[in-house]
């Protein structure tokens, strides 16, 4: 019965007063109002010390899940800075291959023509070879 009508006041006694600028938990009880120390009354815990504590906690619990969500941000962005740093990476591995690809197919195509150039020139130096009389695949 005490917790449910409780209620907490500040005293703020004339100098000198031992009580003064000290939180005190008053309550109704059957014999009128009684005046008693916040945390040590009859024993029990006043409502209102629950609630401070209570309020005191959740503070702390919102603090830690701040502090975790902070924690997670930062990692989070670390990996981020990580992936993009691997993306330029990747971004720069992948222009010098097209840049190795186009080289080599240009390479490619030079051989191809000096191929058809000499196979040109043999069927010219042929040619020679068969208006002279010296058909090669007539020895054969």
């Amino acid at each position: 019965m005490w917790q449910s009508n409780c209620r907490v006041t500040r005293t703020s006694q004339g100098s000198g007063g031992e009580h003064r600028g000290r939180w005190h938990a008053w309550g109704n009880i059957d014999q009128g109002v009684t005046l008693a120390e916040a945390y040590t009354a009859g024993g029990e815990v006043p409502m209102v010390t629950l609630r401070w504590e209570k309020e005191r906690a959740g503070a702390a619990e919102r603090e830690l899940r701040r502090a975790e969500a902070e924690h997670k941000r930062c990692e989070l962005e670390a990996s981020e800075a990580e992936i993009v740093s691997r993306l330029e990476v990747l971004k720069h591995e992948l222009e010098a291959k097209r840049a190795e690809l186009h080289l080599l197919r240009v390479q490619q195509e030079a051989q191809e023509e000096r191929w058809e150039s000499q196979q040109k020139g043999l069927g010219a130096l042929r040619g020679v070879d068969k208006e002279a009389g010296n058909d090669p695949s007539k020895h054969g």
